[in-house]
């Protein structure tokens, strides 16, 4: 029963880049149903089987966190919208203990990775095939494309979030037929990647790229100088064609970066925040309440308006005490990546962490199912370090067993070793 919660939810991860492509009427996402389900499938396993991974502390964090913003419905200034955001945190929180108690292995943890990289096929062909049919977004700039049933930002921010795992995954894969192709279907994930990011037109998503081709350019030394210089070759070749496809309007929408970011406003995100720290200094240690701050600018705006921007939309919602529960969560992570024995997974979970801060500079991603799915893949990783050092993440090559198709979840009980690992 395990394996078959395992399997699903790798389904999951793979729907969660396109889950707005496909909708239910009157229910929401494909994925959504999906993950109600897995999770239901989930806890049955547990209850039948007794089985189930100690918790870490950070889960006793991620609950107090979940724990305000349920406290928070009674000073919101809209107790619907806060009970439907903490609606969202619960069902974030059960997906990221479906990750802790399954993805047990280094190769499930890659097996996840992979999954969300592949997702983004969809969306990379969803946003080509508009591009080509001249189909743009309603709502932005002339030049913008993006997946369908998604706006250009979210396009763009999904795509980046995808670069540094595709470039991780490349340069980290074994030596097996499987693991060879699949190496050569993340590197050229990274061309494709950039030249729908690019056509999205999305300046954050740009910005948040360059931790993940820093990092890429940094993993082409792990290669043989021949692989390093025709991958280099080849991505390049690849980048030139694709350039001269990409609407001359993107250009020139990218190409005022430095100007937003000097004197501009960043399309009125400015504005927001400073209602945002407003809101802030007005309730500085309960907030105004989970989900607050869209309906509470709708008599500014005529219409709700997102903060796009976590960190300054945590603070003005859940005061003092939230932003604190949070920083605490993402010093964990910070501190959970440097764990890791080797330089690559730490700077590739670092890169990861990065590309996540800079996107949230632009967006309200801290109830979004990407931003959970790392998170709880990077927990589950650096709790496996001590088992698998000094060899990780190679242990598993040395020992003959796939890292790219994994084998059935590991059961968790009281007499595991990976429990003993949880109290340290």
């Amino acid at each position: 029963m395990r394996t078959v919660t395992y399997w699903l939810s790798l389904l999951v991860i793979f729907m969660i880049p396109w889950e707005t492509l496909v909708v239910i009427p009157g229910f929401g996402s494909v994925s959504r149903f999906l993950g109600i389900f897995v999770g239901a499938f989930w806890l049955f396993t547990v209850l039948v089987t007794g089985k189930f991974r100690k918790i870490a502390p950070i889960h006793v964090f991620i609950f107090l966190f979940i724990l305000w913003n349920a406290l928070s419905v009674l000073w919101s200034i809209d107790p619907d919208e806060t009970l439907t955001r903490l609606l969202t945190y619960v069902q974030m929180a059960v997906f990221s203990l479906i990750i802790w108690d399954l993805y047990s292995t280094p190769s499930a943890i890659r097996a996840g990775l992979q999954a969300y990289v592949l997702g983004l096929t969809v969306v990379i062909a969803s946003t080509i095939n508009n591009f080509l049919a001249s189909s743009q977004t309603d709502y932005v700039l002339y030049g913008r494309y993006s997946a369908s049933g998604s706006n250009a930002n979210t396009t763009g921010i999904l795509l980046a979030m995808g670069l540094p795992l595709a470039w991780y995954l490349a340069s980290t894969a074994g030596d097996k037929k499987v693991e060879r192709v699949l190496r050569l279907v993340n590197y050229a994930y990274i061309p494709m990647i950039t030249f729908t990011m690019i056509l999205t037109g999305t300046r954050f998503a740009i910005i948040m790229s360059l931790p993940a081709f820093i990092f890429g350019l940094g993993t082409l030394t792990r290669l043989k100088p021949g692989y390093r210089i025709l991958i280099f070759i080849l991505l390049a070749m690849a980048l030139f064609s694709l350039g001269s496809k990409i609407p001359q309007a993107s250009i020139q929408r990218l190409g005022t970066i430095d100007e937003e970011i000097q004197g501009g406003d960043l399309n009125d995100r400015t504005e927001l925040w400073r209602l945002g720290l407003d809101f802030w200094l007005e309730h500085p240690i309960l907030g105004i309440g989970s989900a607050g701050f869209d309906p509470a600018v709708e008599p500014i705006y005529g219409r709700p308006r997102a903060l796009h921007n976590s960190f300054i939309a945590i603070a003005a919602e859940l005061g003092i005490v939230g932003i604190v529960l949070f920083a605490i969560i993402l010093v964990i992570a910070i501190l959970q990546a440097w764990r890791h024995p080797t330089k690559w997974e730490t700077w590739f979970w670092l890169t990861v962490l990065a590309a996540w801060c800079i996107g949230n500079l632009a967006l309200t991603w801290v109830y979004s199912k990407p931003t959970w799915l790392l998170l709880s893949l990077l927990f589950a990783s650096a709790s496996l370090v001590r088992q698998y050092s000094p060899f990780w993440p190679d242990a598993e090559l040395r020992k003959g067993n796939e890292t790219t198709i994994p084998q059935a979840p590991q059961l968790q009980t009281s007499h595991n070793p990976l429990n003993q690992l949880n109290h340290n």
